[in-house]
């Protein structure tokens, strides 16, 4: 806080577990810093980056470029013998709308007008597009399962999960959408059982058909009355299939 606060011309706002108070030795750092109007993002990462990069024993220090946000610093310390995670935004004066669950702490030129944005729950999601993805990557990761293509297919499930199955179960459970986070607090005993089933617990093509089929499972279940009957066709053209019925049976 006192590096980033040696400057007046940008304001600053924590969020996640620093703006609820629960920050525990695990927790990101995660903050925000506002840019007065006309800044040029460019020289005012570089500073931010520096500063960050000063607070103890730098480990490593990119760009979120990975996840399509170049201005999202990340950077890992060591303080104290301790590892810390810090992630720092850098945005334009009239970005504070995106700041959902931010709190503003260091403005002295006033530069953060406006409110942050509210830190809803559920956010829309297209379920129909989801369904037309996940029915068609249901017969794309049972014919790598098929060909003996197991590391393909246990990343085709990974994202299955991931992209289709994990964001509406969270959009169905009226939660965030924040991927797997906090899941294990968040979802009920038979929900965690349900995807915990969606994993593959023994190797092989045998294991991941079950977890494939877990998969279905559940996500036939949350969509309910709007399951599309393109998926429960393609449950039976896979039920057709003779490693697919092997392992239904428990094959070994």
């Amino acid at each position: 806080m006192t590096e980033l606060t040696s400057r007046e011309d940008m304001a600053i706002a924590v969020g996640g577990s620093l703006a609820r108070g629960t920050v525990d030795r695990f927790s990101d750092l995660d903050f925000a810093v506002l840019a007065a109007p006309g800044t040029d993002p460019g020289p005012l990462c570089s500073w931010v980056a520096g500063r960050l990069g000063a607070i103890g024993r730098r480990l490593s220090q990119f760009p979120a470029n990975h996840i399509g946000l170049p201005n999202l610093i990340v950077t890992f310390c060591e303080i104290d013998g301790e590892v810390v995670k810090v992630d720092c935004m850098v945005l334009p004066q009239g970005a504070i709308g995106q700041l959902a669950g931010y709190r503003v702490i260091h403005d002295p030129s006033g530069i953060a007008t406006g409110t942050p944005g509210s830190d809803a729950t559920a956010e829309p999601i297209d379920e129909a597009e989801l369904d037309e993805k996940f029915t068609g990557w249901c017969w794309y990761s049972f014919t790598k399962i098929a060909r003996g293509e197991l590391m393909e297919a246990t990343d085709a499930l990974d994202v299955m999960r991931r992209n289709v199955l994990v964001p509406v179960l969270r959009h169905r459970r009226g939660l965030k959408a924040e991927g797997f986070r906090w899941l294990e607090d968040l979802l009920s005993s038979d929900d965690l059982a349900s995807l915990h089933r969606t994993y593959p617990g023994v190797p092989g093509r045998h294991g991941l058909v079950a977890a494939l089929a877990a998969q279905m499972t559940l996500y036939r279940t949350l969509r309910a009355a709007d399951a599309p009957a393109a998926l429960d066709r393609m449950a039976d053209l896979l039920a057709r299939e003779p490693l697919w019925r092997q392992s239904m049976e428990g094959a070994p």
